[in-house]
């Protein structure tokens, strides 16, 4: 997970290797949750979470209760969106190079790390590539 500022530099970047989760829709679902955690807790803007996972956003944006596997998780994480009105919008894969980045290398090195103001040599290269930054 990456959060930015709307310059689009970093206000943090970070990377989890998740203990148990059954499928790829549960580690997006995960990464979603935490990623909102920590953008709650380090700014106090408004901020957009962006998921290349359709599945994932299908389920959280449903207007019924869920009842499938992921229930514990999907409310969470309608409860933390409602904390600030935060919205979620489907990009591309090839926009979310960043996360893909840190999930490999999550993966690759066994690695749980936050990085504040600062990132992993690692991912360099996707964070000067992936980022669109709000002109006002």
């Amino acid at each position: 997970m990456a959060l930015r500022d709307q310059t689009g530099e970093v206000i943090f970047v970070a990377c989890r290797k998740p203990a148990h989760c059954r499928d790829a829709t549960e580690a997006e679902l995960l990464a979603i949750e935490e990623g909102l955690k920590l953008a709650l807790h380090w700014t106090t803007l408004p901020f957009t979470i962006e998921t290349d996972c359709a599945e994932a956003i299908v389920l959280i944006n449903e207007s019924t209760p869920n009842t499938s596997v992921y229930a514990f998780r999907i409310d969470a994480i309608r409860a933390l969106l409602k904390e600030r009105g935060t919205s979620l919008v489907k990009i591309s894969r090839n926009g979310n190079q960043v996360s893909h980045d840190l999930a490999k290398l999550s993966r690759v090195q066994d690695r749980t790390a936050v990085w504040l103001r600062n990132y992993p040599e690692e991912i360099s290269v996707a964070i000067n590539l992936d980022c669109n930054p709000i002109v006002v």
